[in-house]
């Protein structure tokens, strides 16, 4: 269980990410994680009303257990040798159950209307030992083998936490169409939510508890489209933002953060034209967000807010029959608004732009050999990311470059059989995905070959 890459500060006295083979990880041989997971989900839809409504019901239980050991970067010390500690959780048992109970139908009053209402319930048990080792100094940041991490897990502190965090609401949407061609969509909600905590240090038997006492937070949204012509829409929307965060529990600490709040604003066009084969879209977006949480190097950290705003554009064609084309361009202005000193730097992994183009192409017509055989390639790119909220160091940009090929069996029966055969990153290009904080950097895939069969009933 490698954690990725690390950062130190080099002589100029700036943070970057240390320069070593893809190969290279700073875990142990000793580590794993064993997850075991059962998960049941069960939907129905039950006509009313002269199938006119439907009564709506989704069930879903996940229970999941876990076991890991694996080994933490803590620090470079200025010597350059590295601090580690051997860390995990024994026992780590997760259970999730949802519950949605809802109507849809549509009646006239005065005008369309179609509406959807219900309740929702969420609950999520977690309890698990978590144990960390003594700090371990070896071994430097280009060459993690020179020292052995000794396995202290069996004498490690240890600590049994459990964590129950539970919500629950109401909520209605109305898709209101007061003349042709223009549909109003408005959506309310009230959601309750909770937490409990508890941590009982097992060698000492200390107890420490907390909890998110019962609240609730209304919040609403609003949205309109309006089909100028058959070929072009306009739509604009507005919406409430929330997410109770409830308690966070980080590797050495725990933190009980207030609810993300904040609220959206869209705007776009949606312009389709040469028969349907080419779809044209843009879309501005403002979004402000409060009580932002990043997790850092384990921990829980609560990072201010942000303001965001952007552009949107993609299309898609299909010029000819068999041959598909995709394409998006996203643009993107973001800053931490905070009293700390990270106030109005990037946040951490948010590019200023991102761009992707796929086309794919699958031979018809019944008198061709080739028919059923298909070929697609693609280009994505990333722009440069800061890798924390100080903007201290950063990830770079990258652009990965992605190919394929598949082949449809003849069909037998009513069966059909797909071959696929691709290799994603060709130029083998060295990138990072994203950053967890300065001694957790995620390293991009190398070169991959993959193959698949897909067999459709």
């Amino acid at each position: 269980m490698d954690r990725g890459f690390i950062t130190a500060l080099g002589a100029d006295g700036k943070r970057s990410i240390v320069e070593v083979d893809r190969s290279v990880n700073y875990g142990v041989d000793f580590s794993f994680n064993v997850v075991n997971s059962n998960l049941i989900e069960i939907d129905t839809i039950t006509p009313i009303i002269n199938r006119n409504w439907d009564i709506e019901t989704k069930l879903f239980y996940n229970a999941e257990q876990a076991d890991d050991v694996r080994s933490e970067v803590i620090a470079v010390l200025a010597d350059g040798s590295l601090a580690r500690r051997v860390q995990g959780n024994d026992d780590r048992q997760l259970n999730t159950f949802f519950a949605r109970l809802q109507t849809r139908g549509e009646f006239n009053f005065t005008f369309p209307i179609q509406l959807v209402a219900g309740a929702e319930y969420h609950q999520q048990k977690e309890k698990w030992i978590n144990f960390a080792g003594n700090n371990q100094i070896g071994g430097t940041a280009t060459n993690p083998y020179s020292y052995t991490l000794i396995n202290d897990s069996a004498t490690a502190t240890r600590d049994h936490r459990d964590v129950t965090n539970k919500s629950y609401g109401i909520f209605s949407q109305l898709d209101i169409t007061p003349i042709e061609d223009v549909t109003v969509t408005l959506g309310l909600r009230e959601e309750f939510y909770s937490a409990e905590f508890e941590k009982v240090v097992l060698n000492s038997g200390v107890t420490t508890s907390a909890d998110t006492p019962k609240d609730s937070k209304f919040t609403k949204s609003a949205g309109v489209v309006w089909k100028i012509i058959p070929e072009l829409s306009l739509y604009s929307s507005y919406a409430d933002t929330f997410s109770a965060q409830n308690i966070y529990t980080g590797d050495q600490t725990t933190a009980v953060l207030p609810p993300q709040e904040g609220r959206q604003y869209e705007a776009g066009a949606k312009w389709s034209t040469l028969d349907d084969r080419l779809l044209l879209t843009a879309a501005y977006f403002d979004i402000k967000q409060n009580n932002n949480v990043e997790t850092v190097n384990g921990e829980p950290e609560l990072s201010g807010g942000i303001d965001t705003n952007g552009l949107e554009f993609s299309l898609a064609a299909n010029p000819i029959k068999g041959w598909n084309i995709r394409a998006a361009v996203g643009l993107l202005q973001a800053e931490i608004v905070s009293e700390t000193s990270t106030n109005g730097n990037r946040p951490t992994n948010v590019p200023k732009k991102t761009a992707s183009l796929w086309t794919s192409y699958e031979f018809q017509g019944s008198d061709t050999l080739l028919k059923g055989f298909g070929i697609s390639t693609g280009l994505s790119h990333v722009a440069n990311r800061y890798g924390d909220t100080n903007n201290s160091f950063e990830l770079g940009d990258y652009t990965l470059l992605d190919a394929g090929i598949w082949y449809y069996l003849p069909p037998i029966g009513g069966s059909s059989i797909r071959l696929d055969l691709g290799v994603k990153n060709i130029t083998d290009e060295k990138y990072y995905t994203a950053s967890g904080g300065t001694y957790r950097i995620s390293v991009g895939a190398p070169r991959t070959f993959f193959s698949g069969i897909r067999v459709d009933f």
